[in-house]
């Protein structure tokens, strides 16, 4: 192949994505083109001098470990935005967690400005609003740090090169996983998963294959390693037991159930409008009230759901659950019969079955 069919196979790669040398390298293999990896610098330079096109630039940032990940810029001046278009990135910012919006204030405002001078160059109308004016409430959002950020950074790099990591330490019992397998333990992150105001890692240990969902601010110590997986089948498998979930907590068993709660009118009108789990379905009784079902496996999260709601829900089935409730129901009221120190305890630990 000449060097020009390779400059444009190059040129077409980096329009989906940025990449390293070694990344173009082992696609072109892929695609049964015999090129040498110092012939692909030569190759860069050739399309940033004689092939990019008006406005385009070649740039490159430089990665982890030292390495050079080359981004193809198109201009965006061009682009015919709507209000809708407007709207909905104003809309993104208000939703996005506190942790994006003051820990990366800077990578936030940047979209901000791109945002701007886009409108500049369109003649419509658009409304924006002002900071002060897009806000949002941060409620059960996890408070960050520069270190988490940090910890956050390195595992959307894992995830995306399907790399083992190697955690050392996991703090607390975020999602009833800690018990699970002993700290340190190898890990292939396959998930990045944005629930309840937070972030969590979801994978398969290396030694004993356990499916585990880890809250990133409660990992302390984590490295990087260069040692990849295979993920594909890994995919399809991690998909199928965070379905068996409700949220992303660990089930007390391996076992899913069909839940059936009765919601009063009132209370089930307004939960049918919102998301709970892919299985939910809500039926309009005789008696006004509503009836959701769903299968998924019992955890800690389940049935803190279930108390949110107070008297107006009352479980159906199974009567696992049932027994779990009024036994939560039974330590709270001990609490306030006895005059003791309240401890933490932990009702679901998975057990095998």
């Amino acid at each position: 192949m000449i060097q020009l069919e390779r400059v444009k196979l190059i040129y077409s790669f980096l329009e989906n994505e940025p990449l390293t040398v070694n990344q173009i390298y082992l696609i072109l293999q892929a695609k049964k083109v015999e090129v040498k990896q110092r012939q692909i610098y030569n190759d860069l330079v050739q399309l940033k001098q004689f092939y990019l096109r008006s406005e385009e630039q070649l740039t490159y940032t430089t990665g982890l470990y030292n390495r050079k990940v080359y981004r193809l810029i198109k201009p965006s001046m061009g682009i015919n935005l709507t209000q809708n278009d407007i709207a909905t990135f104003q809309i993104i910012r208000s939703a996005s967690p506190r942790g994006l919006n003051i820990g990366r204030s800077a990578s936030m405002n940047k979209f901000r400005f791109v945002y701007k001078d886009l409108i500049k160059t369109n003649k419509a109308f658009y409304s924006f609003m002002l900071e002060d004016q897009n806000i949002r409430t941060n409620f059960y959002e996890s408070l960050y740090d520069h270190d988490y950020n940090k910890v956050v950074d390195d595992m959307i790099w894992a995830i995306a090169n399907f790399k083992i990591i190697f955690i050392q330490k996991l703090y607390g019992d975020a999602t009833s996983a800690a018990h699970l397998t002993n700290a340190p333990f190898r890990f292939k992150p396959l998930y990045f998963i944005f629930h309840r105001g937070n972030h969590f890692l979801a994978g398969f240990t290396e030694s004993d294959h356990v499916f585990l969902v880890l809250d990133i601010s409660k990992i302390e110590n984590v490295e990087l390693t260069q040692k990849t997986f295979a993920y594909k089948k890994l995919l399809q498998a991690g998909k199928m037991e965070l379905d068996k979930r409700f949220g992303v907590t660990n089930n007390i068993n391996n076992l899913t159930y069909t839940i059936k709660l009765e919601f009063t009118d009132t209370t089930g009108e307004f939960v049918k409008h919102y998301f709970w789990h892919t299985s939910q379905k809500m039926t309009l009784l005789k008696s006004g009230n509503w009836l959701m079902e769903m299968e998924c496996g019992i955890n800690r999260e389940l049935l803190g759901w279930i108390f949110q709601w107070m008297g107006n829900v009352r479980i159906q089935s199974p009567k696992k659950l049932v027994d779990l409730y009024l036994s939560h129901v039974k330590d709270i009221n001990e609490n306030y019969q006895k005059e003791i120190d309240i401890k933490y305890k932990n009702h679901f630990i998975t057990k095998s079955v």
